[in-house]
């Protein structure tokens, strides 16, 4: 009666996570015991939150995320549906990352940063500016393509 979808790729893992939904099947959030979660962050069904994982303070998770190995979403950062949060990723307070998207491995957002939906950042990248939908970003948000 259970299902877990995990696959990294986020429409992938949307399109898998809708077709089993209707199909009458539950998504659980399944969180690894050593993540230290906040008492008052929600998080929606189908998530996955990685061992050594923090989610602080009023930060909401939508459906679908994955936040992996190591990751920090700190107080009242929003996560839109089926995101993709690589290890060792810092997001800083008031920031919002829209759905479908995918922040690299080891990358930091400063606070206060809205980054769109279907954004691709690429591992160790320093995001200090907002970021718009559909964007590919590396290093010092420095975009790539649209």
């Amino acid at each position: 009666t259970n299902v877990f979808i995990a696959i990294g790729d986020p429409s992938l893992r949307e399109k898998y996570f809708n077709i089993v939904t209707q199909d009458g099947y539950a998504i659980p959030t399944l969180i690894h015991p050593t993540a230290i979660i906040s008492d008052n962050a929600q998080i929606d069904d189908g998530s996955f939150i990685n061992a050594g994982v923090i989610i602080n303070a009023k930060a909401q998770l939508m459906t679908g995320c994955i936040i992996n190995t190591g990751s920090i979403i700190d107080h009242e950062v929003s996560i839109g549906k089926f995101t993709h949060i690589a290890p060792g990723v810092s997001i800083s307070g008031r920031t919002v990352v829209g759905n479908n998207s995918f922040v690299g491995t080891g990358t930091a957002v400063i606070d206060k940063i809205t980054i769109g939906n279907n954004v691709i950042i690429g591992a160790g990248s320093t995001i200090i500016k907002d970021i718009e939908s559909g964007n590919k970003v590396v290093g010092v948000s420095k975009t790539i393509n649209k």
